[in-house]
């Protein structure tokens, strides 16, 4: 009988999981789609530029994101390097990828 209980609860556990990454990617695509319809390479830059401590959060929060949705991140860094330098490209990314490992370990 204990069996039975604990693989359902397994089983729960697993459909509960699947369906948070399924809306961690649907998340993902919604995000993209918004940012490419009204996307402005100059206003991007500007903003980078006037607000560096934001644009790195925000950064590190869509890597984050991404690499927790199993996207690749490498793209991702490529546009961060261009538009904030190499350095502190790879810390965000570095950083981003860092906490998507560790959940992606507590989770199991």
């Amino acid at each position: 009988m204990d069996h039975q209980t604990s693989s359902t609860k397994q089983r729960g556990k697993a459909t509960f999981w699947k369906y948070i990454n399924i809306l961690v990617i649907i998340l993902f695509i919604v995000i993209v789609v918004v940012v490419s319809i009204t996307f402005e390479l100059e206003d991007l830059q500007n903003f980078v530029n006037r607000d560096q401590k934001l644009a790195i959060i925000i950064s590190w929060m869509f890597l984050f994101i991404a690499s927790l949705a199993f996207v690749p991140t490498i793209p991702i860094t490529l546009f961060l390097t261009a538009l904030m330098g190499p350095i502190p490209a790879i810390i965000v990314s570095g950083l981003g990828n860092s906490l998507s490992a560790m959940v992606h370990y507590q989770v199991g």
